[in-house]
């Protein structure tokens, strides 16, 4: 039984009302095609995704909010760096970047942790759940998670690992 963990990027500005779309609509053309009739789940809802930022304190989001209009000028670069870290498979430099900022701001550990450590916490208990049913045995599930999910103690691979399943890195440049 086997999980390949991707990301993806989605373009907020072009999907201004993405809460209104299903999993399929969201997802690009190419995987679905790739997917044919297997079936699709959700680690989480859109809903579920609006929840998180909705239910942080007003002040951790005006500090959120503050530090995402600073950094607007270095997004794309930011991403770009993002990518190439992650296509060399650079954990090092992809927990690094997770990471940036926790000490600049107040509450971006409490970020931090809603929105990567607790998510990879709730995710970790469905993959353990699709790896350990027999019904699913031999089968590849291809994860589809944001890149930060998968490194440092609190990663995804990490989790699984100390929860006893093997993870090892595919090569990201093929």
């Amino acid at each position: 039984f086997f999980i390949v963990f991707s990301f993806f990027f989605f373009n907020d500005t072009a999907t201004t009302e993405i809460y209104t779309l299903s999993l399929h609509d969201a997802l690009p053309i190419s995987i679905l095609e790739a997917l044919g009739t297997r079936p699709l789940v959700g680690l989480e809802t859109f809903d579920e995704q609006l929840g998180i930022f909705d239910n942080l304190s007003p002040q951790l989001q005006d500090v959120m909010l503050q530090d995402t209009l600073m950094r607007l000028d270095s997004a794309v670069e930011d991403t770009r760096i993002l990518v190439r870290a992650w296509r060399r498979g650079d954990e090092k430099k992809l927990e690094e970047l997770a990471r940036d900022g926790l000490d600049d701001l107040p509450g971006r550990e409490e970020f931090y942790d809603v929105v990567l450590t607790d998510r990879n916490q709730k995710w970790l208990t469905v993959f353990q759940s699709l790896l350990d049913d027999p019904e699913h045995a031999g089968e590849t599930i291809f994860a589809g998670v944001g890149a930060l999910h998968l490194v440092g103690d609190d990663g995804l691979v990490h989790l699984l690992r100390q929860s006893g399943y093997t993870a090892q890195p595919i090569d990201h440049s093929a």
